[in-house]
């Protein structure tokens, strides 16, 4: 087994990582950066915000064109071709992934690229693909992945995320989506308007929680008009019947049942610790995988600093990027950034647009 000795050894090669690579090669650092997981670039270039953002605008462009705003223009009947609008989608990931991303690479002088998996063996050795590197320093950036609810019979039914229905080759006929946030409302406008059935159901009192009660009623008003939306509801089972899935919901206190041809669950991110040896590492994560960091970054092991979604929220791939940058900062130069989270906007694509600070 081979050995190789590093600064600073970067986990993840998403917005944090990726911008911490970037600053380390700045400092002269000899670096080593490992991607796992999802393909260089990370959630936002893969399944994030350039694919989502990509369908909404396609959808937004196509149910404009048959609902005009203006009783001057005629609506033009149209149906989107669900395999070009797919394909055009993943087209444009490729290019932004490698010219935002895998381009870069041959440029970073002092950062070495390895993909495979990760695991610590003690606070300053990592094992990759059968090597172990050392370091002095590590960051920690490896994301968040949907967080999948304990509901029974979920297992067995079979149910998809973002992230594979981002990958899907056929439109479902009707999906019921679970989780009334950002992902699960983009999504339910995304196969509406493609031309699926679409149910919404969110156990809290009102969608999009975190905004201003006026905004989420206005906004659950203009969305109501393009899919089901159910507020104040438990998901209590799914099952399958033939190639079906039945959705039993508790409706405020009132029991209903839904078949669809899918579910998608969108109700949420857990950190993505699980597979990278966090108890060898001497690092403290929370119940959801979260992993506990200080207003600096830095893990309960003083080496050791984490960014991005897998410390928790806000997810959103611009702080990611701006906390990767920092921390490797106070890690190599012993500095002392830190972000302000009291000013930091986030956006909805639905249509109508959500944003707020």
């Amino acid at each position: 087994m081979s050995t190789a000795n590093f600064d600073l050894i970067i986990i993840g090669g998403g917005a944090a990582g990726f911008a911490a690579a970037l600053k380390a090669d700045e400092l002269e650092a000899k670096t080593a950066l490992i991607n796992t997981g999802l393909p260089l670039g990370g959630t936002c270039v893969n399944v994030g915000c350039i694919p989502t953002k990509f369908l909404l605008e396609v959808c937004e462009t196509s149910h404009l064109l048959q609902n005009p705003r203006f009783k001057a223009v005629n609506p033009i009947a149209m149906k989107l071709d669900f395999q070009k609008v797919m394909q055009e989608k993943d087209e444009l990931v490729a290019v932004l992934r490698n010219r935002n991303y895998q381009d870069l690479l041959p440029q970073l002088k002092n950062v070495k690229y390895w993909e495979g998996e990760v695991k610590f063996i003690s606070a300053k050795q990592v094992a990759v693909n059968g090597e172990v590197f050392t370091a002095d320093k590590f960051l920690i950036a490896t994301g968040s992945s949907a967080k999948i609810l304990p509901i029974p019979g979920l297992p067995e039914t079979g149910f998809i995320t973002h992230r594979e229905a981002l990958g899907l080759k056929q439109l479902p006929g009707s999906l019921l989506i679970i989780g009334g946030g950002p992902i699960g409302l983009e999504f339910c406008q995304i196969f509406s308007r493609l031309g699926s059935q679409v149910f919404l159901v969110e156990l809290q009192s009102r969608i999009l929680p975190q905004a201003e009660p006026i905004v989420s009623e206005e906004l659950k008003k203009q969305l109501a008009t393009e899919f089901t939306i159910y507020t104040n509801t438990k998901t209590l089972s799914v099952k399958r019947k033939e190639n079906k899935k039945v959705v039993e919901l508790e409706i405020e206190g009132t029991a209903k049942e839904i078949t669809v041809d899918e579910i998608l669950i969108g109700a949420g991110v857990v950190g993505n610790t699980q597979n990278i040896g966090i108890e060898p590492a001497g690092i403290e994560v929370d119940k959801t995988g979260f992993i506990q960091v200080d207003d600096e970054f830095r893990t309960r092991q003083k080496n050791i600093f984490a960014a991005g979604d897998v410390t928790g929220p806000p997810w959103l791939e611009t702080v990611a990027a701006k906390e990767g940058n920092l921390a490797v900062q106070n890690a190599l130069q012993n500095r002392h950034f830190k972000v302000d989270y009291s000013v930091i906007p986030y956006a909805v694509f639905t249509s109508p647009q959500v944003a707020s600070v």
